[in-house]
């Protein structure tokens, strides 16, 4: 059997373009199909667009919460870094829920 070998392009692409997959339950992977297909976005675009506005959220959210973004913390961080890391986390966690 002959393996066929990939043009170093094609290698260069799919290193800098890398995979993502998962499950959804079927109720979500429907919303999702037609929730692209109402707006011409591709999932790729889907997700960008999705990490933006969730990293804007965040942001807001950390200098609301945020005691002050002018003194250090004792680290000798700045109280917002300290705080957007705190609320990524939990973000990621699932623990902290974004109110609409």
């Amino acid at each position: 059997m002959v393996k066929s070998k990939k043009k170093p392009s094609r290698k260069r692409y799919e290193e800098e373009h890398p995979t993502v997959s998962f499950r959804l339950d079927r109720e979500t992977y429907d919303r999702l199909k037609q929730h692209l297909a109402g707006t011409g976005y591709s999932f790729a675009d889907f997700v960008k667009d999705s990490i933006g506005r969730e990293e804007s959220m965040v942001e807001k959210r950390v200098e609301m919460l945020a005691p002050s973004a002018t003194s250090l913390s004792p680290r000798g961080e700045m109280p917002l870094k300290v705080w957007r890391r705190k609320l990524c986390a939990l973000r990621l966690k699932g623990s902290w829920q974004v109110s609409k």
